[in-house]
């Protein structure tokens, strides 16, 4: 194919939409782009221009501006030519020049390692994409045509890119509601990551593909047949069948081919939205629905500005059918995504693209969270490839959130300050705890109170990653110092279990390494991830263990301590001893599963206490030297039981008491003690309550079921304050 035969193929896709004027200006973009690649080569010993022209034709498919179609001809000649910026504004104008800028690779330059290359492109990417969204759509073309030529690079490249592809591109041209690229995407890195797999799924739809085509067929003939009798006007045909979507489903599922709801797909199409809910109402009235399967994405469309009626059925020979309904309008946005040359020839581009790319504003204040690469490449997959549920404020408005969102979600969603001081939540009218999981039409009120803060145990209920970082933000400004304290003490125990000492072991590795391993810029950040669960203290003990050993350091031996055996069941080792006389403090209550530590009492042995206890923070500020190393027993034998004191809030209602009792009663657990307090206005009741326990694990079951009681808004384990 000579290089005239690549630009006419190129005119033939552009003509069809473009006037001779813009004809022209891309016909100028192309000769210069093939002159500035000149004598350059693709893996494929293609001439480079190959390229750039089919990513123009991709975006010619797309219906693209001519301003896209040229950048997409030019958007290599900045990083692999002489050309510059100022040349290409020079000769095709500003918003040309910036839209090459914005899909032009970053490697010149340098960065630690590969991950924290690809988090900085995937920032810039966005942040161009924000000023102008056509960069993500020539920076897809250019992606999709990379992965048809995929063959030529060696097999390594070859599964990176492809699950860069997967991951990032496939979901974002997803989020664009650019779906027949989403899907090519989507089949293409599949055929690479999993070349088997991916065989064995287009084996299995070949081999049932004349079957279903013959089905479809009649049933779209019957389908016809009922439009036609009510006078209703609808074009209607087989929706395709993608490769990857089939293999994931049938995964998630379990299931066989043939068992598959939307494997036999039907597309009705017609000229508006009244037409939709009509053929609705006539494929209801004539063939079975499946209940729990309809979806109206129409009144509530999706964020990538999808819209359809989806609905499915049971045949009468028992086969399920998967039906969409949709307007002319509707379909082309579907296809081709809401940024298509025709979807703004009226002049409503500014606003149809500011509408519709909301979405975009939570993943470009990743950049202000200063998050690690790996946690922003997290994040990013997260927003990507989330569902969503759809929730109405109580002022009817309706919030878009990902699927498996909490009413703390909620709460953080309509502002960070509602957020930080939610207590609670209305649900339908109904009070819900603040783990309640929200599904799509609930009706939600934020309770917000003065006095209420983030706790720790919001992040365990959170579902939201930019939820996670705002209550961590919170908590960090509040307790950073007692992270350090409490992360220091629990990874230098850890550690010393493995008969290291944590100052003296770092110091005989790589710091600089173990910095980048786990993105961190000073050793007190190890002590603050640790103790917030973003890294484990075991994963940072093999990864230094593992250093050391490569040293083979003569001053580290590694050896773990021995700790005598008990003979008896007293249920503490100090310092690997038994028979030393210690006591359980009465300000904490430690049980089995705490995390513990000694305070030495002169002439009464050992205090034992909680590290998170205020006698143990006080005694390490004023006498450190007081603090003794205690620990559990472990070994089998007899059960004994420890007292723990836990305090119960919620709002007050006739049977609540009632309702909290019978739940303890029914976990056979001994009550000891029941304090009730009533606010003065009769609205808030507090009960403090004290239990046997054999181990915390009892206390965080129990906790859970009385905060899934109505009504209940806390739950929390006493710490009764400093001893005399």
């Amino acid at each position: 194919m000579t290089k005239e035969a690549y630009l006419e193929e190129l005119l033939c896709k552009a003509q069809i939409y473009f006037s001779e004027n813009s004809l022209k200006k891309i016909e100028r973009a192309y000769y210069l782009a093939d002159k500035a690649h000149k004598g350059q080569f693709r893996k494929s010993n293609r001439p480079f221009i190959f390229h750039p022209v089919q990513v123009a034709i991709i975006l010619c498919e797309l219906e693209q501006d001519y301003e896209t179609v040229m950048a997409g001809l030019l958007h290599d000649t900045i990083e692999d030519t002489d050309i510059s910026n100022a040349d290409i504004e020079k000769y095709f104008g500003k918003d040309v020049s910036k839209l090459v800028d914005g899909v032009t690779k970053l490697n010149r330059l340098k960065f630690h390692s590969r991950q924290e290359a690809q988090v900085e492109n995937y920032r810039k990417l966005f942040l161009s994409m924000a000023d102008d969204y056509r960069v993500i759509i020539i920076k897809l073309a250019d992606r999709l045509h990379n992965m048809r030529t995929l063959q030529f690079l060696p097999a390594l490249k070859q599964q990176r890119i492809a699950k860069e592809t997967l991951d990032i591109y496939a979901p974002l041209a997803n989020k664009l509601g650019i779906n027949t690229m989403k899907w090519q995407l989507e089949d293409l890195a599949f055929s690479y990551i999993n070349p088997e797999k991916y065989q064995e799924t287009k084996e299995m739809l070949a081999q049932t593909r004349a079957q279903r085509e013959s089905y479809l067929e009649d049933l779209i003939g019957s389908i016809k047949k009922v439009l036609k009798k009510l006078g209703l006007k609808a074009e209607t045909f087989g929706r395709p069948k993608h490769i990857y979507s089939i293999s994931q489903k049938l995964d998630k599922k379990n299931s066989s081919i043939d068992e598959l709801y939307d494997l036999l797909g039907v597309r009705i199409v017609v000229d508006d939205v009244a037409g939709c809910y009509g053929v609705l109402g006539a494929i209801h009235s004539h063939f079975r629905p499946i209940p729990d399967r309809f979806k109206d994405y129409i009144a509530l469309p999706k964020s990538n500005g999808y819209q359809s009626l989806h609905t499915a059925i049971i045949t009468e020979s028992g086969k399920f059918v998967e039906i969409q309904i949709r307007t002319t309008l509707m379909h082309h946005t579907s296809e081709f995504g809401f940024a298509a040359h025709w979807q703004y020839k009226k002049g409503t581009k500014s606003k149809k693209v500011q509408g519709e790319l909301k979405w975009l504003q939570s993943i470009i204040e990743h950049n202000d969270e200063k998050l690690a690469p790996n946690d922003f490449l997290q994040t990013l997959k997260f927003d990507l490839y989330a569902d969503e549920v759809f929730v109405f404020t109580p002022k009817g408005d309706v919030k878009s959130l990902s699927r498996g969102s909490t009413i703390l979600d909620f709460a953080y969603s309509s502002q960070t300050e509602v957020g930080h001081r939610c207590k609670g939540a209305l649900v339908n009218g109904k009070i819900v705890p603040l783990s309640y999981e929200l599904k799509s039409g609930d009706q939600s009120e934020i309770l917000t109170s003065k006095t209420s803060e983030p706790k720790v145990d919001w992040l365990r209920i959170v579902h939201s990653r930019h939820t996670r970082y705002k209550i961590k933000q919170y908590l960090n400004s509040k307790t950073k110092k007692d992270l350090l304290v409490s992360g220091a003490e629990r990874i230098k125990k850890v550690f010393f279990s493995e008969g290291l000492i944590f100052e003296q072991a770092i110091q005989n590795i790589d710091l600089k390494a173990f910095y980048d391993r786990f993105q961190l810029d000073k050793v007190d950040d190890v002590f603050v991830y640790v103790e917030q669960g973003d890294i484990s203290s075991m994963e940072v003990v093999r990864y230094v263990k593992k250093q050391i050993e490569k040293t083979k350091s003569p001053d580290l031996k590694i050896k773990k301590p021995v700790f005598k055996k008990r003979s008896d069941n007293v249920g503490i080792y100090i310092l690997g001893e038994t028979n030393i006389k210690f006591t359980l403090a009465k300000c904490c209550m430690p049980v089995p599963g705490d995390e513990i530590s000694g305070i030495v009492v002169i002439g009464k042995g050992v205090s034992v206490h909680r590290c998170d206890c205020k006698n143990i923070v006080a005694v390490k500020k004023e006498s450190p030297e007081r603090l003794i190393e205690v620990s559990w027993d472990s070994s089998p034998g007899k059960k004994l039981a420890y007292t723990c004191t836990f305090r119960i809030e919620g709002y007050d209602r006739e049977g609540l008491l009632q309702d909290l009792l019978s739940i303890i009663y029914s976990e056979k657990i001994n009550l000891k003690e029941v304090r009730t307090k009533v606010s003065k206005d009769n609205t808030n009741m507090s009960a403090t309550i004290s239990i046997d326990i054999t181990n915390i694990k009892q206390f965080y079951e129990l906790k859970r079921k009385l905060s899934d009681l109505e009504d209940v808004y806390s739950v929390y384990r006493l710490n009764l304050g400093l001893e005399s």
